[in-house]
């Protein structure tokens, strides 16, 4: 699956990155969804030719990475409830990642174009990755759990 670059939509969610927890499916899908936000804005921004970044796409990239911080809280939580087996691997995958974002959004505005669209791209492989492969490790842990607390 390759990026949908028509200056509209970067991400088009796809059901093979559901992994079947509606909570964590919506919280993915938000992500998508503040990911192609914060593209559109790149996009208006390359469009308009402005001389620095304007108040929108700032706002567009700090809800991004907002939001990942919640998102990846909520689900190592899941996963610790469930005694998940590789939570520390996967914590540190969501710590490397935390860090990468935080570091793009605090220098973000001695950032250039180029730069910014690869950190788009890189959220993009990320969804693929991750959401689309690791995510799903833990689902069977996290179901297991669910069923023997009903």
């Amino acid at each position: 699956m390759t990026p949908n670059t028509d200056e509209k939509t970067f991400i088009i969610w796809d059901k093979k990155f559901e992994i079947g927890i509606p909570v964590i499916d919506e919280q993915h899908r938000q992500l998508v969804l503040l990911t192609n936000d914060f593209y559109k804005e790149l996009m208006n921004y390359k469009k308009m030719e402005l001389p620095k970044w304007e108040p929108q796409l700032m706002q567009a990239l700090k809800k991004c990475t907002d939001y990942v911080l919640v998102h990846f809280n909520a689900e190592e939580k899941l996963m610790q409830y469930c005694n998940y087996e590789h939570f520390l691997e996967h914590k540190k995958a969501h710590n490397e990642f935390t860090a990468k974002v935080l570091e793009t959004a605090n220098n973000f505005n001695n950032a250039n174009f180029t730069t910014a669209l690869n950190f788009v791209k890189f959220l993009y492989q990320w969804i693929l990755e991750h959401i689309g492969y690791e995510d799903k490790k833990y689902v069977p842990d996290l179901k297991e759990y669910l069923e023997s607390t009903k």
